[in-house]
């Protein structure tokens, strides 16, 4: 973090400063961190009241506190009307401190892969920060910003959103130099009621360019137009099936190892392969490309950056225990577009194919229909075995009919999985929203392959 003093935070947040003005190096909001020599700030919310742990934060280390409320405690405070407000403030304090180049993104589908993409690239050039697993909501935000320090060139920050209005909160801390929308998909309906209501919400993130800003757009997005018409600053589109400024032919998404395709720009062609498998990753690599030529970075570093990416922990994560089983863990999140993204690099592989699909969470009204719609994908795409678990999921299980099989508990899903890849060449996709933990089937299975298959990974 840029250090800051305590007399700054008073300030930036309307606040009182009682003891001491202290230098700041650190902010920490949870007592079951160490807090050696930090600032703690006391969150309240709807289930819980940090100021109950404040004892316990001074205890361990921390060196001052942001309170609502002073505390008899013997160390120097700031007293804010909202600490949840203050932390957002203290984060933009950060912010504006810093002489980052910062690129802002939100989308539907495939954002933290994106973020992950241009991130890779961005540590080739210089000390970058990215957004740490799924910190990208109205406090994730801002404990991003606050990890903020001089040495960095370059900030990737990852907005994420359930509510109208949460977007151009965490917009206004970032004030991106780049922000970008990856796309909007059937996702969070529940807070949006339908596409139109996450097209606005996602779209909040244009509002915090500063003038010179630039704004990324998916121009096969359908709300492309939408968005277009709003922003006043400089644009840079990509896409596949209209025209754009940079853009993807020669697509070869066949080989499960990866995908082919030739990226344009400025009159010029490129060769790329990435090494994670799916036509929506072209799409994705063009986003990040999109979004680091925009802050300067040479389109020859961001092809060759791109060809060295991996992939990102459960997200298409393709694990080869043997020649004859193929598990790709797509476990971290979903809906009803990434699941048919990842339907799409199943049924690229050989022998029987398996998707274990756990509830698709957050989609209101529609989440019935699009469950269906997944067992009907799932059914004319090739799977061979739908395997479901979970309230909602039992509607794909009904729409796929033969081969489907529902299960009551993971451990009888697990169980299933392992007796299938012991007898012939399978290929299964493990999926589900983060309220499914389907990580918890992923694991014991991959477990049971490292124990059974010599070299397994």
């Amino acid at each position: 973090m840029i250090p800051i003093k305590m007399s700054e935070i008073a300030r930036a947040t309307q606040g009182q400063l009682v003891g001491e003005d202290v230098l700041v190096h650190e902010i920490n909001t949870d007592t079951r961190k160490s807090n050696e020599s930090c600032l703690f700030v006391a969150l309240k919310g709807a289930n819980f009241n940090a100021h109950v742990f404040l004892e316990q934060a001074v205890n361990d280390g921390a060196i001052g506190l942001v309170v609502e409320q002073q505390s008899s405690l013997d160390v120097p405070q700031v007293i804010v009307k909202d600490t949840r407000n203050a932390l957002g403030q203290i984060s933009q304090l950060i912010r504006e401190k810093s002489t980052a180049k910062v690129i802002g993104l939100t989308g539907s589908v495939g954002k933290t892969s994106v973020k992950e993409m241009i991130a890779s690239i961005l540590n080739h050039e210089g000390e970058t920060l990215s957004t740490l697993g799924n910190l990208n909501n109205e406090i994730g935000v801002p404990l991003t910003l606050l990890r903020l320090t001089k040495e960095h060139e370059f900030a990737v920050v990852e907005m994420g959103a359930n509510h109208p209005g949460e977007i151009r909160y965490t917009t206004e801390l970032v004030r991106p130099d780049v922000a970008l929308i990856n796309n909007v998909a059937a996702a969070h309906l529940e807070g949006f009621g339908d596409l139109q209501g996450v097209a606005e919400a996602k779209g909040e993130i244009y509002e915090g360019l500063n003038a010179k800003g630039t704004a990324i757009i998916n121009v096969d997005d359908n709300f492309a137009n939408y968005w277009r018409a709003r922003i006043g600053q400089k644009k840079v589109t990509f896409g596949i099936k209209n025209e754009a400024d940079i853009f993807a032919t020669s697509i070869d998404s066949s080989k499960p190892s990866g995908v082919r395709f030739h990226l344009h720009h400025n009159g010029k062609c490129h060769e790329v392969s990435l090494a994670v498998p799916g036509r929506h990753n072209v799409m994705n690599a063009l986003a990040a490309t999109a979004a680091c030529l925009s802050i300067g970075i040479s389109i020859e570093n961001i092809v060759a950056s791109l060809r060295g990416f991996t992939g990102v922990k459960g997200r298409l994560e393709v694990h080869r225990p043997s020649d004859e089983l193929v598990i790709i863990d797509d476990s971290y999140n979903a809906n009803y577009t990434s699941l048919a993204a990842a339907i799409d690099v199943l049924t690229n592989e050989d022998g029987l194919k398996i998707l274990a699909l756990g509830d698709m969470g957050e989609l209101g009204d529609e989440a019935r229909e699009y469950h269906h719609k997944a067992g009907v994908y799932a059914k004319e795409s090739g799977v061979d075995l739908l395997l479901t678990i979970g309230v909602l999921s039992h509607f794909a299980h009904q729409a796929f009919k033969e081969g489907a099989y529902h299960f009551a508990t993971q451990k009888e899903m697990v169980d299933f999985i392992i007796e299938k890849i012991k007898n012939k060449k399978t290929a299964v996709l493990l999926k589900g929203s983060r309220s499914a933990h389907m990580e918890d089937i992923v694991t014991p299975i991959l477990k049971w392959t490292q124990q059974n298959f010599e070299g397994a990974c």
